[in-house]
């Protein structure tokens, strides 16, 4: 489960990001494809790195979120990958018990 789990992960997460690489901004995607992206962000804009600063801030959320959305829709349709849970049963039990000094009495409760 545990395997399935981490394969299925790596997947959403390398999906996600290639779908939210795709509406990432020109000057973003331009950056990333040069060989030297410090220098590359060096010779922007001020305008366009601060395009290029919104981006990278919201980007990491937008892949997390997506990314939990697709992993809880893949658990959903394979019923494998759910969880059974046990019905949990509380019990109290009482004891009678004869004490030398007096007749039958109950003792205090235990919960198993």
């Amino acid at each position: 489960r545990h395997r399935e789990m981490e394969k299925i992960s790596e997947a959403a997460e390398k999906q996600c990001t290639r779908e939210i690489d795709e509406q990432a901004p020109e000057q973003w995607r331009k950056m990333t494809a040069s060989n030297a992206m410090c220098d590359y962000y060096e010779r922007l804009s001020r305008d366009d790195k601060a395009v290029v600063d919104r981006w990278e801030e919201r980007r990491s959320t937008l892949i997390g979120d997506m990314t939990r959305r697709m992993i809880d829709a893949k658990m959903q349709s394979n019923v494998s990958l759910i969880r059974s849970s046990t019905p949990f049963l509380r019990l109290t039990v009482k004891t009678l018990q004869n004490l030398p000094s007096t007749s039958a009495t109950v003792e205090d409760d235990d919960e198993c």
